[in-house]
C-alpha cells in the first residue's frame, strides 16, 4: 500500500498532509474572503432607513433601483440571504443533523484520517475520493433528504426581500465604490481594494 504523501511546513518543519494543507488553505482563503464581504457593509440604518422608501413609478425604475442598490448593498444582501438560510435550517432541526454528519465526515477523511481510502480492496486516489464525497453530499443534500429544499427555501426567501427593499429603496444618495477585489472566492463583491467612489443617481 503507498504510504501517504506528506510536505513540510516551512513554519516549524513538521510534516503535513498535502491535503490538510490544501483545506487550511482554502479555508484560509474563504474566511479572507468573508471578512472582506464583512467590511463592505454598509450601515443597517443606512439599509432600514424608511425616508428613502418610496414607491417606483414604473416597472423600468423598480428594475433600475434593484441594480443600483445591489451594487451599493451588496454585502448587506449577501447577509440577509445568508441569515434567511440560517433560519430555515433552524427550523429544520433534521437539516442540522444531515448537515453536521456530511461536515463530519468531510472533515474525517480530509483532515483527520491520513492514510489512503481502501473500499474493496482498492485504494482511492485523492480526486476519486473528493469526486466521492461531492458526488455523496449532493445525493445526501437534494436526493434522500429535505436539506435541499430548506436550503432553496431560505434563499428564496432572502432573495424576495432583497428584491423588495432594493424596488422600494430611493437609490438617489448612494454612493458606489469602484473596481472588484481580485484573488478571493468573493471578489464579485468589488470595491474592496479601491477607495474611489461615484454617486448613484436615478
Amino acid at each position: 500500500m503507498a504510504e501517504p504523501q506528506v510536505v513540510v511546513d516551512g513554519a516549524d518543519g513538521a510534516s503535513v498532509n498535502p491535503q490538510v494543507a490544501a483545506v487550511k488553505a482554502s479555508l484560509a482563503k474563504v474566511s479572507e474572503s468573508f471578512q472582506a464581504a464583512i467590511a463592505q457593509q454598509r450601515p443597517w440604518s443606512e439599509v432600514a432607513d424608511r425616508s428613502q422608501i418610496a414607491k417606483p413609478e414604473g416597472f423600468n425604475d423598480a428594475l433600475s433601483r434593484i441594480r443600483k442598490n445591489i451594487v451599493y448593498f451588496k454585502a448587506n444582501y449577501l447577509a440577509i440571504i445568508l441569515g434567511m438560510v440560517a433560519l430555515s435550517i433552524l427550523w429544520n432541526p433534521i437539516s442540522i443533523f444531515w448537515l453536521g454528519f456530511l461536515g463530519a465526515a468531510w472533515v474525517y477523511l480530509f483532515m483527520i484520517h491520513s492514510q489512503p481510502l481502501v473500499i474493496g480492496g482498492r485504494t482511492l486516489s485523492e480526486t476519486e475520493k473528493l469526486l466521492g464525497m461531492i458526488a455523496i453530499s449532493v445525493l445526501v443534500i437534494f436526493g434522500l433528504t429535505s436539506v435541499g429544499s430548506v436550503l432553496m427555501s431560505g434563499i428564496t426567501l432572502g432573495l424576495v426581500a432583497i428584491a423588495v427593499h432594493a424596488a422600494l429603496r430611493v437609490p438617489d444618495d448612494l454612493f458606489v465604490d469602484q473596481g472588484p477585489a481580485p484573488g478571493t472566492y468573493m471578489s464579485f463583491l468589488g470595491g474592496i481594494n479601491n477607495p474611489q467612489s461615484v454617486a448613484v443617481g436615478v
